[in-house]
């Protein structure tokens, strides 16, 4: 799989593609008015505290308030708390961190518990511990690993107040590989130190590095990966601060001009709007999205088929989940998703269509779980929310139908 990664910035909004083998993956846009992004630092003072949700409101600078869930405060000694009223009130300052970023109405939901991101592992000051990703499953690896990080954090004299998380993009990482990124984290977590204590305001303390470099860090698949492509000569020195591996640093290319232009990418991203998206076959997904979920309906539409009805619809049906996976990350739905297949009578088509699912969502590098088929023949699917959705971003509600996507005719009386 060949894969590129094009960000082009522009006066008030940065665009960023990832193309694999020639067809756009992921689309990101970011533009100056932009809710706050996940992995930002802000100084919050809580609002209110709702002991009934076990929540409180954080006044973070921006114009909605944060959630704060009870889970997602740190305590000391891990001491169970049963009352958030216990430990938040009112008026109170903290420093917290975007967990999930503000979708529809929703302000963003916020944690106390910092940490640094970085490509193969993640810094978490205050505490030490050394934690390994759950999908590097070979155990000699997992040791490997955590001797390397316990060494790492061992360096100095007695225990750092640090800890790790080894990302699974550190699995063929050299020791010397994983002290420069943690030594480049803790430098990052030096200055961070000092601003939070010179904020003491609500307002933004710290971003999760550019966007640009964020994406980079998430996305890119060293064996894969032919070359990062940026239109902007200040982002294009800013990247190369920004990006510890060498290997990654080599493959950022400077080229000024239009990059979704030059990569073919106008019409890929135009389609994002639309409801219908057209298989090979001559069927068709519809998508649609609701504020409780999201919703994916398989049609036939002009797509006959050779061999009987039944084949048919397990042939539409196994070339749709293919398209699903793709669409799901493309648009970057999330939460609920729903699925309406094309009815099959046999339980072994039934089990086939789940199972390639299953295997076309194993890409995404978002947590994603297929729940199976429902007793009404749904595919009941579930996606870690983080940022939030495209058509959040590119589109505006519409005055004339409340944002319900159709306009009411005229009633005669």
């Amino acid at each position: 799989m060949a894969q590129q990664i094009i960000i082009q910035q522009e006066l008030h909004q940065m665009q960023a593609a990832i193309v694999e083998d020639g067809r756009l993956a992921e689309y990101y846009l970011q533009k100056d008015d932009a809710s706050p992004a996940v992995g930002s630092i802000y100084r919050g003072i809580v609002e209110s505290v709702l002991p009934g949700m076990q929540a409180a409101f954080v006044d973070i600078g921006w114009e909605r308030s944060a959630y704060l869930a009870l889970d997602d405060i740190v305590q000391k000694d891990d001491a169970a708390c049963p009352n958030i009223g216990d430990i938040l009130k009112a008026g109170q300052s903290l420093v917290v961190q975007i967990k999930k970023e503000a979708v529809d109405e929703k302000g963003p939901k916020v944690t106390t518990e910092l940490s640094l991101q970085g490509r193969t592992m993640v810094l978490l000051p205050g505490k030490y511990q050394v934690n390994i990703s759950k999908k590097i499953t070979d155990n000699d690896k997992r040791r490997e690993l955590k001797s390397m990080a316990d060494s790492i954090l061992l360096r100095e004299d007695g225990h750092l107040p640090l800890g790790v998380i080894i990302r699974t993009a550190a699995e063929e990482c050299t020791l010397t590989e994983l002290a420069q990124e943690f030594h480049w984290l803790y430098l990052q977590w030096e200055t961070l130190g000092q601003r939070i204590s010179a904020i003491q305001k609500p307002g933004l303390i710290a971003t999760d590095q550019h966007m640009a470099a964020r994406i980079i860090r998430e996305c890119a698949y060293e064996p894969d990966l032919t070359g990062i492509y940026v239109n902007d000569s200040a982002l294009y020195e800013a990247l190369q601060q920004q990006i510890p591996e060498k290997k990654l640093r080599f493959k950022l290319h400077l080229r000024e001009e239009n990059l979704i232009e030059q990569f073919q990418l106008e019409g890929a991203i135009r389609t994002l709007h639309k409801r219908r998206v057209h298989l090979a076959n001559g069927a068709e997904l519809v998508i649609d999205r609701t504020e409780a979920m999201n919703v994916i309906d398989i049609n036939t539409a002009s797509f006959t088929g050779k061999n009987g009805l039944e084949q048919t619809i397990v042939d539409t049906n196994l070339q749709a989940t293919e398209e699903i996976a793709k669409q799901i990350r493309l648009r970057n739905l999330s939460g609920i998703i729903l699925i309406d297949f094309i009815d099959m009578k046999q339980q072994e088509h039934r089990d086939q269509v789940v199972n390639a699912l299953e295997l076309a969502l194993k890409r995404d590098r978002i947590k994603t779980k297929v729940h199976g088929i429902s007793h009404l023949g749904l595919v009941e699917v579930t996606r870690q929310r983080t940022r939030a959705p495209l058509s959040e971003v590119m589109e505006e509600e519409c005055a004339v139908c409340d944002g319900r996507g159709r306009i009411g005719k005229q009633v005669n009386r």
